[in-house]
């Protein structure tokens, strides 16, 4: 009966927008030109470099509209992904955003975003970087992330909603932090794609019910992990209720990427 209630309501969402997967999934905006964002330590001495690797993998970022991400926007990042605290001399990752139909050569589709993200990434994935535009209703775009040494990517995490905002498409700070507490709570979890999940099914609940309080959250955490068969860090109520509390706050986020959650908690 759940199940058949829940593909009732799918279905009816995907009437009332004409069937859209984008239009369901999306709507605040398109990115209708490429943007680029450079490390400020790239852009200082490497940006002929990060130019070409962007060329290596079929993306001519030559016309694209240009920004220089910097420490103080990294660290902002990275205070939820790895906790680093980077210097102005230490900031080289770089994103290429661009329209969906301008992907690169070779890419990952991940929640409807089309994403490369090179080998001298080490710590963000393609799925760091989707989590984070499903998770506040970005518009399907492409992503493309290199840099001339290696490096975290929060860097290019930062300049990803830098760009969006480049290209039209309205992101808050706010957005920005709500969407970074997702990707903290998701990071704890491992590398397993059902911890993860689990996670993200974590934050999107206490979203849902404004559990903005860590002691209730950590109940919805249990709740969860009874429902997926695992077990997850307490840091992940901790962001969940941080989520929460951005959301009432009054953070722009994604009613069909919360939806998602709930009822894959709910099946």
């Amino acid at each position: 009966m759940r199940r058949t209630l829940a593909i009732v309501i799918v279905a009816v969402i995907a009437t009332a927008t004409g069937g859209s997967y984008h239009e369901v999934n999306y709507g605040r905006g398109y990115v209708e030109h490429p943007v680029v964002t450079f490390g400020e330590t790239t852009w200082r001495h490497a940006t002929d470099r990060a130019v070409r690797l962007f060329r290596s993998v079929g993306v001519d970022v030559s016309g694209a509209r240009r920004e220089v991400v910097t420490a103080e926007e990294t660290n902002r990042v990275a205070a939820e992904i790895t906790g680093r605290r980077y210097t102005p001399g230490e900031i080289y990752s770089c994103a290429a955003v661009t329209p969906y139909d301008r992907p690169p050569r070779t890419y990952r589709e991940v929640q409807g975003y089309r994403i490369y993200v090179g080998p001298e990434i080490t710590v963000c994935r393609p799925e760091t970087y989707a989590e984070a535009l499903a998770s506040i209703g970005a518009p399907p775009c492409s992503i493309t992330v290199r840099s001339p040494v290696r490096a975290t990517g929060e860097a290019a995490l930062a300049g990803v909603h830098k760009a969006l905002r480049r290209a039209g498409v309205h992101v808050s700070d706010r957005d920005a932090r709500f969407s970074q507490a997702v990707l903290e709570a998701v990071k704890s979890a491992g590398n397993d794609a059902r911890r993860r999940a689990a996670a993200a099914t974590v934050v999107a609940v206490c979203v849902l019910w404004g559990e903005d309080d860590p002691n209730r959250a950590a109940e919805v955490q249990r709740r969860v992990e009874r429902a997926y068969g695992v077990r997850l860090p307490p840091d992940t109520a901790v962001n969940a209720a941080r989520a929460a509390r951005l959301a009432r706050e009054g953070a722009g986020y994604s009613r069909w990427w919360l939806l998602k959650r709930i009822l894959e908690y709910w099946l």
